[in-house]
């Protein structure tokens, strides 16, 4: 790809990261509240507007380019309801198809830092709430992905992370629940055992009841007589 084209796909993102520090602006904000001073059902849709304006001058492939810009550029957030309020369009996106559940959700989750506190909390949440519209092979795939990411987190946390390891538990729990039933059980434990050898500590008690649940299958093929 030549400099030329290369500033020319750019250009839609650029655009974007342009308009969403203007609705950063904290003039933009109540002082006391924190809310938009704006309308908020007005700047969603001008701001969906011009994601959704972006994302069409893409090539599919740059999909992942635009959440890492999207994502990368609310970490700059300091206000909580500007984090929330930016990832409340995503899902927005995908009702639209303008990106499907699992891109969006992988992008999550390779984009996801945990010493972010609230960018990590909202877009775990997120992931938990699309994960659903995703099918059981897709979820198989972010599973892994997931197991993965925890996998590469620091050993040692302060008490201040006590909110991001609840979320990152939860969103955990949630996909490898049979109630929600979004891939087989046995599929999830082979995913749990090629990656596992020892379980970060964060999430080792959810995934060893989960590996304890598969015991009353196990022992009833293993009777003896039977």
């Amino acid at each position: 790809m030549s400099n030329g084209q290369s500033v020319q796909g750019d250009e839609p993102l650029c655009k974007l990261k342009s308009h969403m520090t203007e609705v950063m602006n904290p003039h933009q904000f109540s002082i006391f509240s924190g809310m938009f001073v704006q309308p908020l059902h007005e700047r969603e849709e001008a701001t969906l507007a011009e994601i959704e304006q972006a994302l069409a001058k893409l090539q599919p492939e740059n999909v992942d380019g635009f959440l890492s810009a999207y994502i990368g550029h609310m970490t700059t957030c300091r206000n909580h309801m500007q984090v929330v309020f930016f990832f409340s369009l995503l899902p927005l996106l995908v009702k639209k198809r303008t990106i499907t559940a699992k891109a969006l959700c992988a992008g999550l989750i390779t984009l996801l830092q945990f010493d972010q506190d609230l960018v990590w909390r909202e877009g775990l949440k997120i992931l938990q709430s699309q994960v659903v519209t995703v099918d059981y092979k897709g979820c198989r795939d972010l599973l892994r992905s997931f197991l993965g990411k925890i996998s590469q987190l620091p050993q040692h946390m302060a008490r201040e992370y006590q909110a991001r390891i609840a979320q990152t538990n939860q969103t955990l729990k949630h996909i490898l629940s049979r109630t929600t039933c979004l891939l087989p059980a046995y599929m999830a434990q082979t995913e749990i055992a090629r990656q596992y050898k020892t379980p970060h500590w964060m999430v080792r008690d959810q995934l060893h009841d989960f590996h304890q649940s598969f015991r009353p299958l196990v022992d009833a093929i293993s009777m003896p007589g039977r």
